[in-house]
């Protein structure tokens, strides 16, 4: 996992205050795949959230983080390829 990205999903997890393991960090590609695995944590310590709100407030973080309009993040924006993310 390149760095950018890495931190990408640091401030993900900060912001829904849980951790990511590395192994499943790294195959992370997209938007979607992202929002899964933080509904899965959340779930894990009954932290229950709307996947769609859950969605929206990753694809702000990430559309501030790679400085993109905000409206061309959604599930099935890649990270490396849409976002320019390394």
């Amino acid at each position: 996992m390149e760095l950018e990205t890495a931190e990408l999903i640091m401030a993900v997890e900060e912001e829904f205050i849980i951790e990511i393991p590395d192994d499943r960090a790294e195959r992370i590609v997209s938007i979607g795949e992202l929002r899964n695995v933080v509904m899965t944590e959340l779930r894990r310590f009954d932290r229950r959230r709307e996947a769609d709100a859950v969605l929206d407030r990753i694809s702000e973080i990430a559309a501030n983080f790679a400085h993109v309009d905000r409206g061309s993040v959604g599930a099935d924006t890649m990270l490396t390829k849409d976002l320019g993310l390394k």
